[in-house]
Order: C-alpha cells, then structure tokens, then sequence
C-alpha cells in the first residue's frame, strides 16, 4: 500500500479533500497536495484531478497500490472557476513571476550565446527584486506590459488595413453580369427547366456563376483576432490585480480605475489604455467577418512568418498562449510552485541580508532555473549555496539551507523526509545540528474563503507545535502576517511586498542561529 504523509497542520485541511482506502479500512485524508513514498525515498506531489460535479469522475489510480477518491469541489479544475479574489491574486503572481524568472534566464543564453550559461545568484536576485516592484513603480514587468509597449502600433496598421483575400463562391448573378463559369455553374444550369438559356435563368434572369469578392476573414486576421481577446483579458486582469495593490486604492475607490489620470504606476496606465485600445479595435468592425479560431493556432503561415505587420503580433501571440499554458500548470501545481516562490524569497535573503555579515561563504553556485516547469517546479532540485559561517573568536555557526535529501545527508538524522518538509534551515555549531523545517503550503479555495490570513497563521502554527515538530509554514497571503506558538512560526507572505518579505524572513533565521 502506498504511505501518505500528513501535513502537519492538519487543522486547517477538511477531512474530504482526499481519502486513501487502506487494507485495515481506515481511511486517512491528507491535504490536497499530498505526497507519495514509492519506496526509494522519492516524494512526489499528487495534483488534484480536473473533474466536474456529477460527472462521477471522482477517482486517480496510483500504479494499482491504491487510489484516491476527490471531493469535486477540491479538483483544481472547480478552483479555477470559484476562486474568491484573494487566491486568484496569489495565482497571478505565482504565474506572473515564474514566466518572468524563466524569461531573464533565456534571455541570457541568448544574449551569451551558450544554451548552458547560468546567471549569478546575486545578479539573478537583484533583477528580481526589480521585477517585483519598485518606489518608482510598484507594478511588476509583466508580459502583458511589454505587449502594451510594443504591439498596439502592429495592430493599429493591421486594424486600417488588414490583409485581404479574393474568395471565389458561386452566386445568383444577372445574366449580362456573368463573367466565369465552372463544372459546377454548368451542371446547374443544365439541371434547370427550359430550352433555351433565356428560359433556364427564370423570371428573374438569373443563374448561378462564380463570383469573386474580397474578404478579411484570413488565418492571420482570425489570429489577430483572438490575440486581441485574450491580451484584453489578460489586460484587464493585470489591471484588476495591480489596483487591489496599489498604496492609494483607498482614495481610488471612488473612481474607476481603468481611467484614474492619477495613478501612481505608469505600467498600469499603459495597460489600462491597452485596454481600451482592445475594445476599440474589436468595435471598430474591421473583424466583422472575421470567424473566431475554435483552438489556438500553434502553426503560422506564410503571412505570419514573413509579413513585418503580422511577425510581431505571432511572436506575442506565442508568448501569451505560453503563458496561459503555465498559468493553467500552476492550478494544477500549487504548491509546488509556492514551494519554489518560497525557495526565491530565501535566495534573495541569504544574497542580499546574510551574506554581507557572514565571515566566510564556503562556496558558490550559480542561479540554476528551468525553462519551462516540471511537475509545476521551476528551480532544480538543489538550488541553494552550501552554507555561511558566523560568529567570531572561536564562537562559529554555519548555516545551510538545504534540500530533504542533503539535510538527512548531513545531520545523519532519522525520519527528516517523513517531515514532508520543502526543505531545511540547519544550523551547525559545537558538532550539534538546530533542524528546522519549512513547509510551503497553499490552502485550497473553500478553506481560504472561510479563513483570513491571521486565523489560518495561527492554527498552523499550533498544529505544527502540538505535533512536536518546529520550523516555519509559509503561504501566500494579500497580507503579511505571522503567528508564533512555541517553536513552531507560520508566515503569510504578499510576494510583492518584497521588502516586508525579507525582513521576516530575515528575523526568522536571526531566531535560529541564535
């Protein structure tokens, strides 16, 4: 039978999310994010199904040593589409970042010229802070900006003029205005009562010819077409997201904040008139005719390729059906890849706060990410430096923050993988090891909806301390909070207050060495 591993704050977790039938017939019911043993010491996440109510399709199949059974509501598909406001924020930023941090690495490969080339940790820290956000803007880069940058001039010229076609149909035409006629024009003629072609054509003096008229409704038209619904979707979103944001919604409640002349984020005014810009185009009646792609189209044509108009509208096109890909991975994948944001936001505390006040770093790695994400992970599986010492006369401390497997590696300690941890703060000193740790959990929608963030910190931290166990939780929040209870903290953290982020984190490890 398959071992299922509880989270430790089991408080917080509705005992219908999962349940594991097992021989003895007790039933056991982790979080949705539950890990799998299969016998070599490797956990893997199991993502919830995409299932619908009364479908009965209610049951995943694990390599025939058992099965779970969902609870529809709890399928990430059911998520996706009741999420309150809260969590679909949480959502965009996981999405948002993670499509950025991929991008500033490829870019480098590119520029470098070597598939291979990796950014420095401290560079790769640095671009991302300024991703997140600044005191000169507090929106981030966000593709959905570079496309409002740089599209709206393509799609204008292609709005006034877009390319047309001559589509040959056949139609009732006058007789004295019938220009060409085909097999098909000629049977129908011939399938018409009458001697004589006078008499054929009817009171009307009409027959069926062929006929050419020019039309827009194209492949490349239907793609500039869908382009422009889904950037004006994405558009709007941003602009929702950023405004529930902004330091100055309060004063913005009263107006709407698509037109706010006085909002502090110039990225955000350049979406929201992109906005605008798309609701225009789409009631300018250029695409009238145009009919809708019933998929995205993934293959360019001729026009696509090598019109200088259209090059640029694919080359968005490309970027934002990527990022809807990623986008509907990370439903799927929550935690994995908040377990991966909380790996980042460790990575910019060590690099930027720990760092300059270590006495010795003991050696250093590049940033390592991948290009596109792996079971919902991003970062390779050991993405952190080995370790910084400090202290002074004689009194030294070295801290790690290691993966599962490298901590058991180092402590020798027993049962440091059934923790189910993401991974661990380890502090070394006098031959002695201080464990603990972290856990980076997304609790579903229905739980986050009936649980504000303070509530939800202080009920993990007390499972995590009656359990014995220690070490810190952490998940994403509209609001950074932290609850203490014992050894145990649970943090909830706004990824875009990134300073906040770092100071509590900071204090945090402060906590554990000393």
């Amino acid at each position: 039978m398959t071992k299922v591993f509880h989270y430790p704050w089991r408080a917080v977790v509705k005992p219908d999310h999962w349940r594991l039938p097992s021989p003895s017939g007790d039933v056991v019911s982790p979080e949705v994010g539950a890990f799998v043993d299969h016998g070599n010491g490797k956990f893997e996440e199991i993502p919830g199904p995409t299932i619908r109510e009364g479908t009965g399709q209610n049951r995943v199949l694990i390599k025939d040593v058992g099965q779970f059974l969902y609870s529809p509501e709890y399928s990430h598909q059911f998520q996706k589409e009741t999420t309150d406001s809260s969590v679909r924020r949480c959502h965009f930023a996981l999405t948002d970042a993670f499509i950025w941090l991929s991008g500033y690495l490829y870019r480098h490969r590119e520029d470098s010229g070597s598939p291979l080339a990796e950014r420095k940790l401290s560079d790769a820290c640095a671009a991302f802070r300024e991703y997140l956000g600044s005191q000169k803007d507090f929106a981030p880069e966000s593709l959905i900006v570079e496309i409002a940058r740089n599209a709206p001039g393509a799609i204008s010229s292609i709005v006034a003029g877009p390319r047309m076609v001559l589509m040959r149909e056949h139609t009732e035409v006058p007789l004295d205005k019938i220009q060409e006629m085909d097999t098909f024009s000629l049977v129908a003629l011939a399938r018409r009562p009458g001697r004589t072609v006078a008499m054929k054509a009817g009171p009307k003096q009409r027959l069926t010819a062929l006929t050419r008229r020019e039309t827009a409704d194209t492949v490349e038209n239907r793609v500039v077409m869908d382009f422009i619904l889904r950037s004006a979707r994405s558009a709007r979103q941003y602009v929702d997201e950023m405004c529930a944001r902004c330091p100055r919604k309060e004063a913005c409640l009263l107006h709407d904040p698509v037109v706010e002349k006085d909002c502090p984020s110039e990225r955000v005014k350049l979406v929201a008139a992109y906005s605008r810009h798309c609701a225009a185009w789409i009631r300018s009646g250029a695409f009238a005719e145009v009919t809708r792609l019933k998929e995205p189209r993934t293959r360019p044509n001729y026009v696509l390729q090598q019109n200088i108009r259209y090059v640029k509208v694919w080359k968005y096109y490309l970027k934002l059906l990527r990022l809807e890909d990623v986008e509907e991975d990370v439903w799927r994948w929550r935690r994995a890849a908040w377990s991966d944001m909380a790996k980042m936001l460790f990575l910019m505390v060590w690099e930027e706060r720990l760092k300059p006040r270590a006495k010795l770093q003991t050696s250093r790695r590049p940033f390592m990410i991948r290009s596109a994400n792996r079971n919902g992970h991003w970062l390779v599986p050991t993405p952190f430096e080995d370790s910084l010492v400090f202290g002074e006369r004689g009194r030294y401390k070295t801290l790690y923050i290691l993966s599962p497997n490298d901590a058991a590696k180092l402590t020798a300690e027993r049962g440091l993988l059934a923790k189910n941890a993401d991974f661990f703060i380890v502090v070394a000193a006098d031959g002695k090891f201080a464990v603990r740790p972290v856990w980076a959990f997304c609790g579903d929608a229905k739980t986050q909806s009936e649980m504000d963030a303070n509530r939800l910190a202080k009920e993990a931290s007390a499972e995590i301390d009656a359990a014995g166990m220690g070490g810190l939780a952490l998940f994403p929040s509209d609001e950074n909070v932290v609850a203490w209870t014992g050894e145990a903290c649970a943090q909830g953290l706004n990824l875009f207050s990134s300073d906040a982020v770092c100071d509590r984190l900071e204090d945090y490890l402060k906590g554990v060495l000393s």
